[in-house]
Formats: C-alpha cells, structure tokens, sequence
C-alpha cells in the first residue's frame, strides 16, 4: 500500500497514548504499522507534563514503556516518542531519562521543534537526544512564535530555522519535510502544536 504513487512510509503517527492506553494491544498498531511497510511508530509518552508525575507515577509509565518497548523488540519495530508539551518529554531533561531508563533500541523518539520554545533551547534538545532520534519531523510554523528566524531565506525565499540547513541533523537521522519556518504575521497567543 505505501507503494502507490511511489510514495514511502516513513512511520506510522499512531495516538498511542503510553501510561493511558494498554500496551497489550500494541500489537495492532505494529501490525498496522507493517500493512504500511514501516517498522517505526509514533507514539505519545504520558498523560501530563513532565513536572506533574509523582516518582510512583514515574516509575509506572516508565513499566509501561518497557512493557511496550519488548513488545516492539520482540516484532522487529521501533516505537518513537513523540517530543510534546503536556507528555513526558516535554523537556530535554525529561526526554533523556526517559530514553535511559527503558534503554532499549526498539524505544527511540521523534524529535520535533516546540514552537513554545527559543532556537537555542530546541536546538540543545536535539543535540542532547541526538543519539536516541530515529527521525525528525520538520513543520511549517505560521504566527506569532518564539522561534527566531535565521537571517538567510530558504530557495521559497522565506525565512527558515537553523533546522532547515542540516545544520543539526545527525547521521541516519531523516527529516521528512524540510520546511521549518516562522513568518511576521501578528497573531494572539501562541498555541501547543
């Protein structure tokens, strides 16, 4: 199916929800996941912010990502944590403790920039997870955000982020739109991607 049009699967963006749906029925979604020729799966880690979880919360989500994580293992897919607001890997920190708590190669993330954050705060996110992401998804940002533009244009001639030059990309990693941009349009309040 991922075939038609020549188009490929990169990853199936499941809403998987880890520490709120049951990982025993994982095992749909990767068949899913493989219908499409993929073997890596977008899912969501947490209910709430990384801040709100109590250490007994923590470690419950966290045998949930295990459970999940040998799930996967066992069915030769990758499941990527999506980086969220309102999710555990809402922070950088968060994130990396996350990744080394279930340190298994079927858990990964999937890296994406928070339009709520500054350029330098999303690009030490990404250099600091760099080892753990299997992919980057790269998205147009219109309105009022605080990402700052670079002073060079794009090829479009619109104003693009460090992200967009490769400038820290890892090696294996792939980005599946490469249009990362902020324009001047004035807007009201910044809302959660």
């Amino acid at each position: 199916m991922s075939a038609l049009g020549g188009a490929a699967v990169q990853l199936y963006g499941t809403y998987f929800v880890l520490g709120r749906d049951d990982p025993a029925v994982l095992s749909g979604y990767i068949a899913a996941a493989k219908c499409l020729d993929t073997s890596v799966l977008r899912l969501w880690c947490g209910t709430k912010g990384s801040a709100d979880y109590t250490p007994q919360e923590l470690q419950a989500l966290y045998g949930d990502c295990r459970s999940a994580a040998s799930i996967a293992q066992a069915q030769g897919v990758t499941l990527c944590m999506e980086c969220h607001n309102h999710t555990l890997t809402d922070t950088k920190e968060s994130a990396l403790a996350l990744m080394e708590a279930i340190s298994s190669p079927a858990f990964r993330m999937y890296w994406q920039p928070n339009q709520l954050r500054s350029e330098q705060e999303n690009l030490q996110y990404l250099k600091l997870l760099r080892p753990y992401i299997v992919l980057v998804h790269v998205f147009s940002v219109e309105g009022c955000l605080p990402i700052p533009r670079s002073q060079t244009g794009s090829r479009s001639g619109r104003p693009t982020t460090h992200i967009e030059k490769g400038n820290y990309a890892p090696s294996g990693i792939h980005a599946r739109r490469s249009t990362a941009i902020a324009t001047d349009r004035s807007c009201g309040s910044a809302k959660d991607h």
